[in-house]
């Protein structure tokens, strides 16, 4: 009777492992998917009652507290619209003093100048900080107690978390009017160059889909 019992304790026990297993390894695949998700827009606007039509090129201006990180922007957002088959240009490139935003008069001759069919412009709000649950890694027993031990060292828990929201703008050259229009908003945890990419890889994603820039090819 005891040896019934005992493998039956077992088998249990097997059984329960295996099912632990499972959901762990089903819950890694289900983060696994959502990091890797498309990038999205959080609002986006479009003037209906315009036709888009083919930008025959684009300059590209970003307003960001930090000139690096605008200069880093404008880079990499007129490389992306370039590789999509419409001409762009940097704005730093012809408005190299970025002290303070240029005048009307002062940006429409560097427009002129870059002979831009087109302009977007990119703006930045201010950092914001708040808290969310993310899962992080736990050493010692902590919330689960010795629940821990059948469900590894990974806890959910409050996370500081700073957000930057970012607005893109196109604009006709010709007439000043603003044609399409969306926000972005991003975490920088994991470092400045990715989150500005991911930026960029929305706002080129809505500027495809609204017929704006010619689709990926």
């Amino acid at each position: 009777m005891h040896a019934i019992k005992a493998q039956a304790i077992q088998s249990a026990n097997r059984y329960r492992r295996r099912y632990l297993a499972a959901s762990v390894g089903a819950i890694g695949s289900v983060l696994g998917l959502t990091g890797c998700a498309s990038p999205q827009l959080a609002l986006e606007w479009t003037d209906d009652a315009v036709k888009p039509v083919p930008a025959s090129k684009i300059m590209v201006l970003a307003q960001h507290p930090d000139a690096v990180i605008a200069r880093v922007s404008e880079d990499l957002m007129s490389e992306a619209i370039g590789k999509s088959g419409v001409a762009a240009v940097a704005g730093w490139r012809l408005l190299p003093d970025r002290s303070g935003p240029p005048d009307e008069q002062t940006l429409q001759l560097a427009v002129v100048q870059a002979k831009a069919s087109h302009v977007l412009l990119l703006q930045a709000m201010p950092p914001q900080q708040s808290r969310q649950l993310a899962p992080v890694s736990h050493a010692g027993l902590g919330y689960w107690g010795p629940y821990r031990r059948w469900y590894g060292g990974t806890v959910w828990a409050q996370v500081p978390v700073t957000t930057i929201t970012t607005s893109a703008s196109l604009y006709e050259a010709s007439t000043k009017r603003m044609l399409w229009g969306a926000s972005h908003r991003s975490s920088q945890a994991y470092g400045l160059r990715p989150e500005l990419e991911e930026m960029v890889s929305a706002f080129l994603l809505g500027l495809q889909s609204r017929q704006w820039l010619p689709g990926a090819r």
